[in-house]
């Protein structure tokens, strides 16, 4: 909430169950019930978003009359990640949805599915890709890009800023912006 406040309202969460087993095992945390503790603290965070104080009672998280202060100005997007059917149903239930490095005929699919889960018009579907046009086949650039994605973050290769901004240049003209 003081992030999405000192940016300006432009924060988004970002939220996925993980996947690494032995990540849980090191924190001592149960791997299978990741993602029912993931619903419960999405669910705690919008209530503590908007309401003062409130008490929470769930089967992961007990709080009593707590408050989260400042307030976010607005309501922070959460976007979920994952390709599990949990996963696209819990990102059925929130704003977005961000992918990671998947083929177009599978982005296009996962597109197909979470319109499937309910998501509106508004829903924003995020991918993350490896796109550097310096590097890579451009059609797979645009082949991407027309698989279903509303925002793009793309992350090309380039060690200098100079060399970064050329491919970001380049991303521009093989993927015009709306």
């Amino acid at each position: 909430a003081s992030l999405d406040r000192r940016s300006g309202v432009r924060v988004t969460l970002g939220a996925g169950v993980g996947w690494s087993k032995a990540e849980f095992e090191a924190l001592d945390q149960d791997f299978h019930t990741r993602g029912r503790r993931m619903d419960e603290a999405l669910e705690l965070m919008r209530l503590a978003w908007t309401t003062d104080p409130t008490t929470y009672r769930g089967e992961f998280f007990t709080l009593e009359e707590f408050k989260i202060q400042p307030k976010p100005v607005g309501s922070i997007p959460v976007w979920i990640g994952g390709t599990s059917d949990a996963a696209i149903a819990r990102a059925g239930r929130a704003d977005g949805y961000q992918g990671i490095s998947i083929s177009p005929d599978e982005m296009a699919a996962l597109v197909d599915r979470l319109h499937e889960a309910g998501t509106g018009d508004d829903f924003v579907v995020s991918y993350r890709t490896g796109w550097d046009p310096n590097g890579m086949d451009h059609r797979q650039i645009v082949d991407e890009a027309e698989a279903g994605v509303h925002h793009v973050v793309a992350a090309p290769w380039r060690r200098t800023a100079e060399e970064w901004i050329e491919s970001m240049e380049r991303l521009v003209e093989l993927v015009p912006l709306d």
